[in-house]
């Protein structure tokens, strides 16, 4: 049997059950502002509303212009910066390791939840190299 997209897109809309896209009229964060209403935004992955904060735009915004918007490459190919340095260097001396690189940004996917898990819980895990968890 051959779909018809269209078919399907009416029955969604007639159950009430079609997505659409909302314009924002305000940043994404925990509270948005939509068709001039302040709504709480349950749906955020923003709980701290870090996405929104002065002081930690301003860190990017300085980030930006002192090293750019991305890498040209992987680090090992290109070098690496000085802000990665540092990170690592206070990860390594928060898990009492020589090194945080290879364990801690195995991924890019690690790499983010490695860095954010301890700001959004300070009860995070991260693990060493033998899957030990740390505190």
């Amino acid at each position: 049997m051959t779909r018809d997209p269209a078919t399907e897109l009416a029955a969604l809309a007639a159950d009430g059950l079609l997505r659409t896209l909302r314009p924002l009229d305000s940043p994404a964060g925990p509270r948005v502002t939509r068709d001039g209403r302040e709504l709480h935004n349950f749906a955020s992955n923003d709980y701290l509303g870090l996405a929104t904060d002065p002081e930690l735009a301003a860190a990017f915004i300085d980030g930006i212009r002192r090293y750019g918007a991305g890498s040209a490459a992987s680090r090992l190919v290109c070098g690496t910066l000085p802000p990665h340095a540092a990170l690592e260097e206070t990860l390594a001396g928060a898990k009492s390791a020589e090194a945080a690189t290879g364990d801690t940004f195995g991924t890019g996917i690690r790499s983010r939840a490695t860095t954010s898990n301890p700001i959004r819980n300070s009860t995070s895990r991260m693990s060493d190299r033998s899957g030990r968890g740390l505190r």
